[in-house]
């Protein structure tokens, strides 16, 4: 979300480069910020090429991009994608995901820098993530999730069928949703992540700290399939795993059984 704010809302962050560094002081405070590891795994949040695309995964990155967006941008981008709003799922007790309003984090660069890698204040749901994932592979436009498709009579004929509306969200650009794409694709590496590459999967991964000092986390994998014609969009949460292990390692497997079945059946 971070990435889709810079190319929707101040795209000049786009030519910005970052230095590779492991942590980062963070301003307004006398702590440092520091990547999982504290390695420098790369120096740009979004990265210019030939074709553009935001780079994998580095929290000093995304942390100075998120001050650079600043509260407004960050805020408005992630309820577009339906943070701090109640989804219309045709089932009862549906979650809210949390992003920090424009208030919480206006003259407050600590928790822009947490935030824009959902750290701090941020929460989400499993269907939270699976929406942003659809709205990135469906150029913005988010279809309202449902579990009845149909309903049929005992003799087969068709009742009643749930119409494809539309989640409050926006639309983004052919060549920045190619963009993201592009670098759900290069932050996948389908060799590491057992993928087969005919697929054609994009995907993020993420590894979520339940709280202060904590040991344990929630590891994450959100993707779409194919890239370049998507017809399947998934989020994976697996909770409370060893803080030693990855979204990538825990989560890639699920991710990979429910891609491989969900593409089987969609023609």
């Amino acid at each position: 979300m971070t990435s889709s704010a810079v190319y929707d809302r101040q795209p000049a962050l786009a030519n910005v480069n970052y230095p590779v560094v492991g942590c980062i002081p963070l301003p307004q405070s006398d702590k440092q910020l520091c990547n999982y590891g504290h390695n420098g795994r790369t120096g740009r949040a979004v990265r210019r090429r030939p074709h553009h695309h935001p780079s994998a995964s580095c929290d000093t990155a995304f942390a100075q991009l998120g001050m650079a967006l600043g509260a407004t941008n960050l805020t408005t981008e992630a309820q577009a994608f339906g943070f701090n709003q109640h989804i219309p799922l045709d089932l009862p007790g549906v979650g809210v995901s949390n992003f920090p309003t424009i208030a919480q984090l206006t003259d407050n660069a600590p928790s822009q820098a947490y935030s824009a890698f959902g750290q701090q204040d941020v929460t989400a749901t499993a269907l939270q993530m699976a929406l942003v994932a659809d709205g990135i592979a469906n150029g913005g436009v988010i279809m309202t999730p449902h579990v009845m498709s149909q309903i049929r009579d005992s003799q087969g004929n068709l009742v009643e069928t749930t119409p494809r509306s539309l989640v409050d969200g926006h639309q983004l650009d052919y060549r920045h949703r190619r963009q993201l794409t592009h670098a759900g694709r290069r932050d996948l590496g389908h060799r590491r992540r057992g993928l087969p590459a005919a697929w054609k999967v994009a995907a993020k991964t993420g590894t979520a700290e339940t709280g202060p000092n904590a040991t344990l986390t929630n590891d994450w994998m959100i993707a779409f399939a194919p890239a370049d014609n998507p017809k399947v969009a998934v989020a994976v949460v697996v909770p409370n795993q060893p803080g030693s292990d990855t979204g990538a390692k825990v989560s890639g497997p699920p991710a990979k059984t429910i891609l491989g079945d969900a593409l089987a059946e969609t023609p």
